[in-house]
């Protein structure tokens, strides 16, 4: 069953066909796991106009946490096999993500906060604030919550994994 919702802006054929193939192999993938789980497929709003929004798999279910494992490591391999999955079957670039039981939401509420109170601090302190290293997903999520606030601007620096957001103060 399809939850993409009528009234989305991105209602092509292609993005139909490509959300009930989503929800058919995300709902394969949990029974291949022996999870007990729903899947609903809805569109996000992308960041900007000229962007196409990502379809959101979300898989719903108690006991699903072994499938976002530590720092989400779980998660990401599941979402890049169900990316190049939907990719295989529909023959063009798949682009989805893949949430289980709120992992990202809850995630994307946490570093909007934690971003907020590192700007400030930077801020307040004048001085330069490293976070810890995290996943691009994560990084552009920080950038995004602070591109509007005022008297700090951020970067990113590093390589690979140790790759983290700097804030620094403008003033």
């Amino acid at each position: 069953m399809n939850h993409l919702p009528e009234s989305s802006h991105a209602g092509t054929e292609a993005d139909s066909i490509a959300a009930e193939c989503a929800q058919r192999i995300a709902e394969d993938l949990l029974r291949l796991m022996d999870f007990t789980g729903t899947v609903r497929i809805s569109q996000t709003a992308a960041d900007h106009p000229e962007e196409s929004a990502p379809l959101m798999v979300e898989m719903l279910g108690d006991d699903l946490q072994e499938l976002v494992g530590p720092k989400a490591e779980v998660l990401n391999a599941l979402q890049l096999l169900l990316r190049a999955l939907v990719a295989r079957e529909i023959g063009a670039p798949a682009n989805l993500l893949l949430d289980i039981g709120g992992y990202r939401a809850h995630r994307v509420e946490q570093l909007n906060r934690l971003a907020l109170r590192m700007a400030e601090q930077a801020v307040e302190q004048q001085k330069i604030i490293k976070m810890e290293p995290m996943p691009a997903f994560e990084r552009r999520l920080v950038h995004l919550a602070l591109r509007e606030f005022e008297g700090a601007r951020t970067q990113s620096e590093g390589e690979g994994d140790l790759r983290r957001v700097v804030i620094s103060p403008t003033t």
